[in-house]
């Protein structure tokens, strides 16, 4: 258990930064359709799109922004997820 999480504490800054793309991906692909979309943006992060959903789109570029949008929220999500984990464990992020 121990080795889990010094792997987790060394691999934290790539973690962060990984989190950070992942929002500018989301951002982009949010206002680059829809212009400055800020509560379009905020709301994204709480919209998980089924397969069905993802299938009856007739556009390519929407079920990409769709398929996108779940995979950066599941990443973002299990980011989150292991964050609170960690400082629930550590008691800080500073070795």
């Amino acid at each position: 258990m121990d080795v889990i999480i010094k792997a987790l504490l060394v691999l934290w800054p790539f973690l962060h930064v990984l989190a950070a793309i992942a929002i500018l991906v989301k951002a982009f692909l949010i206002f680059a359709s829809r212009g400055f979309d800020l509560p379009k943006f905020v709301m994204s992060f709480f919209r998980i799109y089924n397969g069905s959903e993802i299938a009856i789109q007739a556009g390519k570029r929407r079920a990409t922004y769709m398929i996108v949008n779940n995979v950066t929220n599941f990443y973002l999500y299990a980011w989150v997820f292991i964050t609170v984990i960690l400082f629930m464990i550590t008691g800080s992020f500073i070795q």
